[in-house]
């Protein structure tokens, strides 16, 4: 009876030291998740709580996947292999518009020779592509290829505003130009005969008066130095009237003005 006791007890205690270990260790668990995005930069938390430990900072646009939202305004949120919780405010299913990468700039241009009238800059290389913008004379454009002056293209692609664009090639020069400009001229190599003042810039149009040599004229608009207008516009006793520019000398203030 004793032997039979004895062999029971080791019976037990081998079998308790055979006994496999029982690990207490959260088992990895496969959730099926919704692919959406972060509309804003936004804290990863350990609970549903504005209060909880900061487990990481997502950047926005970030494509984060979803478990649910069954916290109303927290997602639960698949991040690196562990349950986080984003605030839903900051949680859409919108993919965000992809922005396409611009080509490098390479050169600079400058706009020339449009006789004080704005360059078009539109939206694909063609006169009648759609005009997305404007550029003055003497402004500084970024061109996106190695063009020279002897370029055969007909337009130039250059970065307008942070969007590929085009200018037409027979306005842009690679020599920044110093360009000076008045409003004011005199009337010259008129000899005897009075200059003509006239409604509009043209030789049939109504004469509204006359000026002798030498008369300062009043010019409605800038002019440069190397303008080629045919016609001045001028201001005639608070008109405003045109007289040919052959016969007026422009005058320049003693220091350069440049634009």
């Amino acid at each position: 009876m004793k032997l039979t006791k004895v062999a029971l007890a080791s019976g037990i205690a081998f079998s308790s030291l055979v006994l496999p270990t029982i690990s207490y260790a959260e088992s990895t668990v496969a959730f099926k998740t919704t692919t959406m995005y972060t509309n804003h930069g936004v804290h990863a938390r350990k609970a549903p709580n504005v209060k909880a430990d900061i487990i990481k900072t997502i950047p926005k646009n970030t494509k984060i996947q979803v478990i649910d939202g069954s916290k109303k305004s927290w997602y639960r949120v698949l991040l690196d292999g562990q349950t986080v919780y984003i605030y839903g405010n900051y949680v859409t299913s919108k993919k965000p518009a992809t922005t396409p990468t611009l080509p490098k700039v390479v050169k600079k241009g400058y706009v020339q020779n449009t006789n004080g009238v704005q360059l078009a800059v539109r939206a694909s290389a063609s006169s009648t592509g759609k005009k997305i913008g404007s550029l003055k004379e003497g402004a500084t454009v970024q061109l996106t290829k190695k063009y020279t002056a002897s370029s055969k293209d007909k337009f130039f692609q250059i970065i307008h505003n942070k969007k590929v664009a085009y200018v037409s090639s027979k306005y842009i020069g690679f020599t920044k130009e110093n360009v000076r400009t008045t409003k004011v001229g005199v009337v010259s190599n008129t000899g005897p005969v009075a200059l003509k003042v006239r409604q509009k810039p043209d030789t049939t149009s109504n004469i509204l008066g006359t000026l002798k040599e030498g008369t300062a004229i009043n010019l409605a608009q800038p002019y440069k130095n190397n303008n080629t207008e045919s016609w001045y516009k001028i201001t005639y006793k608070g008109k405003t009237a045109y007289v040919a520019a052959q016969y007026v000398t422009l005058l320049f203030p003693a220091k350069d003005t440049f634009n």
